[in-house]
């Protein structure tokens, strides 16, 4: 299965091939065609594999759910971030993505990603 956004923080990680171990975090746009394979076979994957942070992006309802791993191996509940706001990114201390980047115009939630993404490879090192 292969994520619609993957964040890794160690470099090393990352040879031709991809990712050689566990990404910090994970990202699925949601539709309804992944929607059931996003909310039960990839967490389940992602929670056993130990990604520090799980969202799953709603375009429809302009929403974000965020799940974080637990000292226990399993992910929280996870919280719901809608409309306006920012959301926090927990593996980077501090840092955070304006939910009107991201809608209306889901089409180009990808970019955005990608935006913060630039910013995020300068803070690598502070990953958590």
């Amino acid at each position: 299965m292969k994520p619609d956004i993957c964040v890794i923080c160690d470099l090393s990680k990352i040879d031709k091939r991809g990712c050689c171990g566990t990404p910090d975090m994970m990202i699925e746009i949601n539709s309804p065609s992944t929607g059931r394979r996003d909310l039960f076979e990839k967490f389940a994957l992602y929670e056993e594999a130990g990604v520090k942070e799980y969202w799953v992006v709603y375009p429809e309802s302009e929403a974000i759910t965020v799940f974080l791993l637990q000292d226990d191996g399993k992910y929280d509940a996870g919280t719901v971030y809608e409309f306006e706001g920012h959301v926090p990114v927990h593996i980077f201390d501090g840092a955070s993505i304006d939910l009107k980047d991201i809608f209306p115009e889901m089409k180009g939630a990808v970019q955005v990603f990608r935006k913060y993404s630039a910013q995020w490879q300068t803070m690598a090192p502070l990953c958590q």
